[in-house]
């Protein structure tokens, strides 16, 4: 870090390791180890060394988009190539969930189609209009969304390249990647946790929402991805932002002067089957094996999610697969270990309910109120949303 980047680091106190960079850290208390960056964070009272924080503060930072641009929430696989997309997709491991999927032909048939390309307008940088505006000064078609004014799709390939993204005015995220942040519906002053944040759709997604006001702590385990998620933030003009490098599974509060958050948002690592039309070789390391260990974790995040929640707050669970052992069977397991029930909602696009059956194990019949979305009904990706409130 230059001498110049420590001397604007106002009110920050630390070690004086040399791989912190802070900036404007208001409130900020920590020693610095290892890889800290702080700036504005509200609330926050750093952390202890090894811990990885990072909380960005991006003032008038506004950088083309380098390699990637972090691509929407579940958007962590490689885009496919013309190559991939003419091959004919393996469907074999979702041959399990014919029982559970009406009309399966109509669902395969979409499986093995490329998603269209879609962004969301960042808010907190530009309007729709101002956003489809600069989309059609540049020549790129857009069809918008009944649904939402915010979500476009867009005539390319990639939207990384136009005008409006290097603005931060759109940013690539899937459609059903959308929801989660939109059933939550966080407040401007609330103090919400995403507690598997990288890439950082979502977390730039509930920031918007909250009109940049109040408190998102985005967490990931993954210390290589916090460069994609600081990034994101960065360019979309996020600030009020805190980013972690914890396991969501033992969060600690210990850094923050607030004993629990207002809301959570828990879209958990999974097995990704729903991205096959992103990425057709998603399966080909499938097993079961990796499905049952990865909802093991899944049951741990969203424990925890309950736990740091207030009494009557809202936690929202999603994922991007059909797997009932990584859905419906999370839910049943929560819903018995911990103070919560599940809540109705409404989303404007077509869904199913959740399973109450599978393979032989019943699950509590309140996880019905959980929705699934099929590729073939939406034009989507696949996809899994419930919403929980925490017990007084």
């Amino acid at each position: 870090m230059s001498v110049s980047d420590r001397e604007r680091a106002e009110g920050f106190r630390g070690c004086g390791c040399s791989s912190v960079v802070a900036e404007r850290a208001e409130g900020f208390r920590g020693c610095g180890c290892s890889s800290v960056v702080a700036e504005r964070a509200e609330g926050f009272r750093g952390y202890v060394c090894g811990s990885s924080v990072v909380a960005v503060r991006a003032e008038g930072v506004r950088g083309r988009p380098a390699t990637t641009t972090g691509v929407s929430a579940h958007d962590r696989l490689p885009k496919p190539t013309s190559a991939a997309r003419a091959n004919p997709v393996s469907m074999e491991e979702l041959e399990r969930y014919e029982p559970l999927i009406e009309e399966f032909d109509a669902f395969r048939a979409a499986c093995e189609r490329p998603l269209p390309s879609v962004v969301r307008v960042n808010t907190i940088e530009a309007t729709p209009e101002r956003a489809k505006r600069a989309l059609d000064e540049e020549g790129v078609g857009w069809t918008g969304r009944e649904w939402s004014d915010a979500v476009l799709e867009l005539d390319t390939d990639n939207p990384g390249s136009t005008w409006a993204s290097y603005h931060g005015w759109i940013h690539g995220q899937e459609e059903v990647s959308v929801i989660p942040a939109e059933v939550l519906a966080p407040e401007p002053g609330e103090r919400v946790w995403d507690a598997c944040a990288a890439p950082g759709s979502k977390t730039t997604q509930l920031a918007a929402l909250m009109d940049d006001e109040g408190l998102v702590v985005a967490n990931d385990n993954n210390l290589g991805r916090l460069s994609a998620l600081r990034f994101n933030t960065e360019r979309l003009g996020v600030t009020n932002a805190v980013v972690t490098n914890q396991d969501a599974r033992n969060f600690s509060l210990k850094p923050f002067d607030f004993p629990a958050f207002d809301k959570a948002l828990v879209d958990v690592p999974c097995s990704c089957e729903g991205t096959i039309r992103k990425n057709p070789t998603t399966l080909d390391d499938w097993s079961l094996g990796h499905v049952r260990s990865v909802a093991g974790v899944q049951k741990g995040i969203l424990r925890r999610a309950v736990q740091a929640t207030k009494p009557g707050g809202t936690v929202v669970y999603s994922t991007c697969t059909f797997a009932p052992e990584e859905n419906e069977a999370v839910l049943d397991h929560v819903l018995a270990e911990e103070e919560c029930r599940l809540v109705e909602f409404e989303f404007p696009l077509e869904s199913r309910p959740g399973v109450t059956e599978w393979q032989g194990d019943a699950y509590d019949g309140s996880v019905r109120k959980a929705k699934r979305f099929y590729p073939h009904h939406n034009d989507t990706g696949g996809f899994f949303c419930a919403k929980l409130e925490v017990g007084e």
